[in-house]
C-alpha cells in the first residue's frame, strides 16, 4: 500500500542545515525486535491469523487471481498447528532473506492493491504467547523448500 506522504510545504529554513540519518546501531536492534515482537499488537493471539491471511490475499493479487480463495488451517486439541495456504508466486531465497526475515522490508510500497506495507507482519507468529519458532513452507515452479524462523536468545 503506497504510504501517504505528509510534506510540509511553505516552510523556510535560514542558518546552517544539518541532517543525520535515523539508524538503529547494533545493539538497539534486540531491543527493537523485542518492541516490534512483544508489545506492537494488542490481540497477540489475532495478530498472526490476521497477518498471514492479509500476505496471502495479497499473493493473491500479486499473482493476478485476486478472487481465488487462500486456505486456513485453525488448531484443534488433536493437532495444534495453524496453517495459512496462498497460491500465488511462491517466495525465492531473496525474498524470504530479505524481505520476509528483515524489518521493515516490503514489497507492497508501490502498490495500493495490496494491503501489506510496513514489513512488520511477516513475523508476527513472534507476538503469539510463548512462539519461539514458526515454519514458512514456499512453492516455487516446482520446488518445495521449507524455511524455519526460530526467536534466539536475544529476540534475534
Amino acid at each position: 500500500m503506497i504510504a501517504v506522504s505528509t510534506a510540509i510545504s511553505g516552510t523556510t529554513v535560514t542558518g546552517t542545515l544539518q541532517s543525520k540519518r535515523l539508524a538503529i546501531d547494533a545493539q538497539g536492534v534486540s531491543h527493537i525486535a523485542t518492541i516490534l515482537q512483544d508489545t506492537l499488537y494488542t490481540d497477540k493471539i489475532l495478530a498472526p491469523i490476521r497477518e498471514y491471511s492479509t500476505n496471502a490475499m495479497d499473493a493473491h493479487v500479486e499473482a493476478g487471481k485476486p478472487n481465488e480463495p487462500i486456505l486456513v488451517k485453525l488448531p484443534n486439541r488433536f493437532n495444534p498447528v495453524f496453517a495459512v495456504r496462498d497460491f500465488g508466486f511462491g517466495m525465492d531465497d531473496h525474498r524470504i532473506w530479505q524481505v520476509f526475515c528483515n524489518y521493515g522490508s516490503s514489497t507492497k510500497r508501490e502498490t495500493n492493491e495490496q494491503v501489506g506495507m510496513l514489513g512488520i507482519g511477516s513475523k508476527s507468529a513472534f507476538a503469539y504467547p510463548n512462539c519461539k519458532s514458526f515454519t514458512v513452507i514456499s512453492f516455487q515452479k516446482g520446488v518445495k523448500k521449507s524455511f524455519v524462523c526460530h526467536k534466539g536468545g536475544c529476540s534475534e
